[in-house]
């Protein structure tokens, strides 16, 4: 699958690069395997966290790919029923967000840590050696995809990140 040119950044093109230059060789295991999205609501992360992922089943199922078989996987704050509300403050919330009543509790952030904790735990939970996962959450937090990046690093994965 490609993508029209107009339709992606440089970043995406780099990534989609790193993404079919692994595909060649035989061991994409240890090639790429935690891809995260990081940007605000409404950039465009879930379209291309789901335009990645077809692209690399694709792949992989193409019949010149002699690689391992992996499974391609996307976890988001939608799949563990996270509400963007909890991320606090109106500056980087998309408008419907903007227009929905934020508690004082999800202002000061008390409720943005649990979040984070549940994307994390389930990130550790998927990630493994026979997948490629795409964790697709706002993850503007450069500690928490610090913090990512050591666990998938732990598990002698790869790690990407795609900024929209």
């Amino acid at each position: 699958m490609d993508f029209p040119e107009s339709s992606i950044g440089t970043t995406q093109r780099l990534i989609l690069w790193k993404a079919r230059s692994a595909l060649h060789h035989k061991n994409l295991v240890h090639s790429m395997a935690l891809i995260t999205m990081s940007g605000y609501p409404s950039s465009g992360k879930s379209r291309r966290a789901l335009q990645i992922k077809a692209h690399l089943e694709s792949r992989i199922q193409d019949s010149s790919y002699l690689g391992p078989r992996l499974k391609v996987s996307i976890i988001s704050d939608d799949d563990l029923s996270i509400d963007r509300r909890v991320y606090g403050g109106t500056s980087h919330i998309a408008p419907l967000a903007r227009s929905l009543p934020l508690t004082t509790e999800s202002l000061d952030g008390r409720l943005e840590k649990p979040a984070r904790a549940a994307l994390f735990t389930a990130m550790q939970r998927r990630m493994g050696q026979d997948t490629i996962l795409i964790v697709d959450a706002m993850n503007y937090i450069k500690g928490f995809r610090y913090q990512m990046y050591c666990a998938a690093r732990e598990m002698k994965v790869r790690v990407c990140t795609v900024s929209q």
